[in-house]
């Protein structure tokens, strides 16, 4: 019952919040769809309050005080209930004491239901008249009483009736109340509120002359509060209090705290720029973990210490109360034992905050976070009057920072950010500043894209743990910026997933995604339409290959690749280089291109024998050709076939060096290296990882970033680029310069040279002497490739794969497996575009967006002709295969054998990585004439698991071998 009734009134509560952000509005409309606002409010509230009754019966009803502030818990029931006048002529009276004290300490939630009940039911059975509320207080001590009496002009009760009013669940005359809607519960409900606030409630009532309902409730006075005054009771009581209150929330004044540090701990990233940005206007120093491991390392090692540690509690792997837990109770320090923890959840409900007190939380803060709540906490728990002192000592700002309004170009820019689906300007308000806003727009569009894609692994998978972790952080972060239709049907999916109701899940899942999609593109288009750009990460020095292009964009005055260059070169920050890098910039600036373009810039050869490095990418092609390229720097080179063999083989031998592929199936690139920097210890956070990607979609250079690596690379890999990437990632220790080049004082000092780059001249001879193959160009095969003995082998392997990559391709489209077809083909266009294959490398580019469009009509319209393209190349390709088979080792038909055995075996087990690996032994051997064509039916057939068709053909392929005669 819960739920459903607070779907449909979180759509009231959204649109009417985002129709009163518009300043177009007449006054009339406004109060109206203010009303609309509070009232959905105040009913969401109410919903909880239905399960109360089961409370009461059970003994296990309680209140939960907090200090409120009093005007607004008036204001907001007298917009609910003056709804409910709706067309009767009814005249409402409200008389409020001006010297009721500003705040109170109480369940202020009990105290909004006690009196909404009450005038509710006076306006309900008053049909014409009047309804009059007074609100008065007594002081008694450090108690405050609250004197109410509302008496309307109704229906009234009969004398015997009075005393049921508070002892049954009904409504007491059913006849004469047969088209008044109501349970009948809130009375009984109300006089145990009451009860329990130590209060009385008396009722009045003159059968057909109406009813007076008397409360008198105990509240806690803090003392110093001023009383409302004179102003305030007049707004409430002419309902002019809430547009006041409205901007009074705007006025936050924050704490200079720029003396502390607080560690925040998410595993989702756009919550952990969240509250980065709502706390950046305190001025505090802000790590952030992104899990529980990392948080207890930095805790431990005490550098820096933190004023607090605010804990999301649902995060896998460690949840945030074994975090919390073992700080307190394993690290063994004073310290750790006693420093804040709040907790940060997406769950919490009136109730839970004795929970997390018993659990040893200092506090909590439900998300999405208000910005009085962080206020709050953050003034009590972080906040150290004595080090204001000592900061106000050395010249620092004020203790008190009011925040900036929206003076000069805030407003505009807010204005021109078009985003459907985001309350920009609820946005704005929490978090303080568009420019802190925007920094997390950018966050949400970078980090949710992969937690869509693992959404839709764990969704195939039946995952349903992991899917209820993503999409809970989905849900928060949506809601933290205002993207409420997203954050609801996350919420939705997320009890689906908790209550096991899979079924729900799988139906509902498809329209959560198309709608998060469509409110990522238009954050992606609004953030291009105002060129945010994004923190710079951390390099060596400017990339040589970088400065070349920039000298012959010079050179050629091609404005466009100037600015291209100019533009990567300053996405950097360096150690060593910065001063150039300016200096190119103030002469590109005042058009001095023949300063840059007469400068030479040597070749940074060099070698690397000490070098440990990773290549990780589940495409064999994609792996030859990246070892074999960087094969000429000496270093000492493995390779993972996916995500998750890579981290094992991460945790095994410490590399200096990864190079990652962004699209693998099971865990892509992304998610590998955030499981990366959520492993224990120093060198998983900073060991340096270089994404490689055909993907050249908006945003993903921002991804890759925000997930933890460091640079990326575009496949096909130029060798160029990538002796660049290495030199600015290794260590320097670990480079041996053949022509070390002092790069800075020859550009700064204007000096030239007449070495020149023959590159192009070197590529040409190289293919002198290859033939001319159908549809290749073999000087931009051999560029990718490096080497001609490299693109030659690549052409072998090439052809070898055609047949299965083809039938696997066609078995996908036929099954309905789009998302498999969308890797198979987007690795493919990368196979093609190496060996300059551009034509085909173009349709499987055609085919992958597709995929990625959904758009299964195209890839059936298309599919069968870039395959036919595909497949002719097995005659064009053939010459080559035959060469590369020549030089494999080769073998005795003992050793063929016994590897065939050994997969026939495996398959017969189910041993698909047992299969594997023989497999791979085989292909590095010379395979007999007679098994050659058999091999590649072996090859698809170990790829999609068919056991029974591969162990029946490596039956034949034994006893084929076993009857070629020996050798003499």
């Amino acid at each position: 019952m819960s739920h459903e009734m607070r779907t449909p009134l979180s759509a009231v509560v959204g649109l009417s919040e985002l129709a009163l952000d518009n300043n177009k509005l007449s006054e009339e409309v406004e109060g109206q769809l203010e009303k609309i606002h509070s009232s959905g409010m105040t009913l969401l509230s109410i919903v909880n309050d239905i399960l109360d009754i089961s409370k009461i019966e059970s003994g296990k009803f309680e209140l939960f005080p907090t200090q409120y502030d009093t005007p607004s818990l008036l204001n907001d029931i007298v917009t609910l209930n003056a709804v409910r006048i709706g067309e009767k002529p009814i005249t409402f009276k409200l008389y409020v004491d001006e010297n009721l004290p500003g705040s109170l300490y109480g369940d202020d939630l009990r105290v909004k239901q006690v009196f909404n009940n009450i005038l509710s039911n006076a306006f309900k059975y008053t049909n014409e008249g009047t309804v009059e509320w007074r609100v008065n207080f007594e002081l008694d001590g450090s108690n405050i009483w609250i004197v109410s009496s509302i008496r309307d002009t109704g229906i009234g009760i009969k004398h015997e009736n009075v005393e049921k009013l508070f002892s049954e669940y009904g409504q007491i005359d059913k006849r004469t109340h047969r088209k008044i809607e109501g349970t009948g519960l809130g009375l009984a409900i109300t006089k145990r509120l009451v009860e329990m606030m130590d209060g009385t409630i008396t009722v009045n009532s003159t059968y057909g002359q109406g009813t007076t309902v008397n409360v008198r409730l105990r509240q806690t006075f803090i003392a110093g509060t001023p009383p409302i005054g004179k102003t305030v009771a007049d707004n409430i009581m002419s309902s002019r209090y809430t547009i006041s209150k409205r901007k009074k929330n705007t006025k936050l004044v924050r704490v200079d705290l720029s003396y502390a540090n607080v560690l925040v701990v998410d595993d989702i990233l756009t919550n952990l720029d969240v509250v980065k940005g709502m706390m950046k206007p305190y001025g505090l120093k802000v790590d952030c973990a992104i899990s529980g491991y990392q948080a207890i390392e930095m805790i431990r090692m005490e550098n820096p210490r933190y004023s607090a540690v605010f804990m999301d509690l649902m995060m896998p792997g460690m949840d945030g109360i074994e975090a919390k837990r073992i700080i307190r109770e394993e690290i063994g320090t004073d310290y750790a034992k006693n420093i804040p923890i709040i907790a940060l959840t997406a769950n919490a409900i009136v109730g839970n905050e004795e929970m997390f007190l018993s659990q040893g939380f200092q506090d909590f803060i439900s998300k999405p976070i208000d910005m009085t709540k962080l206020d709050a906490v953050l003034r009590r728990w972080v906040r150290d009057k004595s080090l204001e002192k000592e900061s106000a000592n050395t010249d620092a700002p004020p203790t008190e920072t009011a925040e900036p309004g929206n003076a000069g170009g805030e407003t505009s820019l807010a204005d021109r950010l078009l985003i459907n689906g985001v309350d920009k300007y609820q946005a704005v308000e929490r978090f303080g500043s568009q420019d802190v806003f925007i920094d997390v727009l950018r966050s949400y569009v970078v980090n949710t894209r992969p937690l869509l894609d693992n959404l839709r692994d764990y969704l195939a998978a039946g995952n349903f743990e992991d899917y209820k972790i993503v999409i809970h952080g989905i849900k928060g972060s949506s809601y933290a910026i205002f993207a409420q239709e997203a954050g609801k049907l996350a919420e939705e999916l997320e009890k689906a997933a908790k209550s096991e109701d899979f079924d729900t899940v799988r139906a509902n899942h498809g329209i959560f995604e198309k709608t998060e999609l469509m409110l990522l593109d238009d954050i992606d288009q609004a953030l291009k339409e105002i060129n945010v750009t994004t923190e710079k990460p951390l390099a060596a020095e400017p990339d040589t290959e970088l400065l070349r292009e920039l000298r012959d964009a010079c050179q050629a005055f091609d404005m466009d690749r100037v600015d291209a260059a100019m533009a990567e070169l300053e996405s950097f920050r360096y150690r060593n280089g910065e001063g150039l890098v300016l200096w190119l910039r103030e002469q590109v600036d005042n058009m001095a291109f023949e300063e840059i373009s007469s400068m030479d810039i040597p070749h940074s050869d060099f070698t690397a024998p000490d070098a440990e490095i990773l290549i990780v990418d589940d495409n064999e092609t994609n792996l030859k050709a990246a070892a074999g390229m960087l094969k000429p720097l000496q270093m000492r080179i493995d390779t993972a076939e996916s995500g998750e063999a890579a981290l094992q083989m991460i945790q095994d031998k410490q590399y200096h060096l990864i190079f990652m592929d962004h699209l693998m199936p099971k865990m892509d690139g992304i998610e590998t290296t955030i499981k990366l920097r959520q492993m224990k210890g120093d060198y998983y956070l900073n060991v340096p990882v270089i994404a490689l990607t055909a993907n050249g979609e908006a945003g993903i250079r921002e991804r890759f970033l925000q997930a933890g690596m460091n640079d990326w690379a575009a496949k096909p890999i130029l060798m160029k680029e990538i002796r660049g990437k290495i030199k600015r990632w290794l260590p320097a220790e670990l480079l041996r310069e053949e022509n070390p080049p002092d790069r800075a004082a020859a550009f700064q000092n204007g000096e030239s040279a007449s070495s020149a780059d023959n590159a192009d001249k070197q590529i040409t001879e190289q293919s002198a002497d290859l033939p001319v193959i159908e549809g290749i160009d073999t000087q931009e095969g051999i560029l990718h490739a490096g080497t001609k003995e490299l693109f030659v082998s690549l052409l072998g392997y090439f052809y070898k794969i055609i047949d299965l990559k083809a039938a696997k391709i066609e078995n996908c489209l036929a099954d309905g497996l789009i998302r498999d077809l969308t890797i198979e083909v987007h690795a493919l266009a990368t196979n093609a575009k190496m060996i300059g294959a551009a034509e085909l490398a173009e349709g499987f580019s055609r085919l992958e967006r597709y995929g990625n469009e959904k758009n299964s009509e195209a890839l059936e319209r298309e599919t069968p002709e870039v395959l036919r393209q595909y497949r002719n190349f097995k005659s064009i390709l053939e010459p080559f295969a035959e060469t590369a088979a020549q030089e494999k080792k080769e073998a005795s038909k003992e050793t063929l054998i016994s590897l065939l055995s050994s997969i026939q075996s495996s398959m017969n087990n189910y041993d698909i990585d047992g299969a594997d690996k023989a497999l791979k032994q085989l292909e590095a051997l010379q395979i007999p004439e007679e098994c050659r064509t058999q091999m590649e039916t072996l090859r698809a057939y170990v790829a999609d698991v068919s056991m029974e068709a591969a162990m029946e053909l490596t039956d034949i392929m034994i006893r084929t071998i076993e009857q070629i005669p020996d050798k003499t």
